[in-house]
């Protein structure tokens, strides 16, 4: 998903165009068709069970149509929403990318010239292209 995002494509490409589908778990072969995309609210719940923070943090993203949106819609679900927020704001980031997300936000991340420096490094190390393994 998350390379998906990084190389362009659209929300449902992302979402439903991926190899979730082959796991075994009728959970997660759930979440690999949709099925949390006619959820309502209620019956979303981001916990320490990382099949409900995935399905929670996908519905979040497929529910918004901005980063920020994205992980505060994650925030406000409440329960484990620490975990969710983290898995919805890396695709919503990889999605719309670092200058989507609020400078005060950035402002306030704790190490926050370091994580730029390793994502640079780590950029340069793919001449810029977008690692497929």
């Amino acid at each position: 998903m998350l390379h998906s995002a990084l190389s362009g494509a659209t929300k449902e490409g992302i979402l439903l165009g991926h190899g979730l589908n082959t796991f075994q778990s009728g959970a997660i072969a759930a979440i690999a068709a949709g099925s949390y995309q006619d959820k309502d609210v209620s019956q979303i719940k981001g916990s320490g069970y990382v099949v409900e923070s995935l399905e929670a943090a996908l519905w979040c993203f497929f529910r918004t149509s901005s980063f920020t949106g994205a992980v505060l819609a994650a925030v406000n679900l409440g329960h484990d929403a620490d975990t969710t927020a983290a898995i919805c704001g890396q695709l919503a980031g990889a999605y719309y990318g670092g200058s989507e997300i609020p400078s005060k936000w950035r402002d306030r991340l704790a190490r926050s010239n370091l994580i730029a420096e390793l994502a640079d490094h780590l950029y340069e190390q793919t001449n810029g292209a977008v690692v497929t393994n």
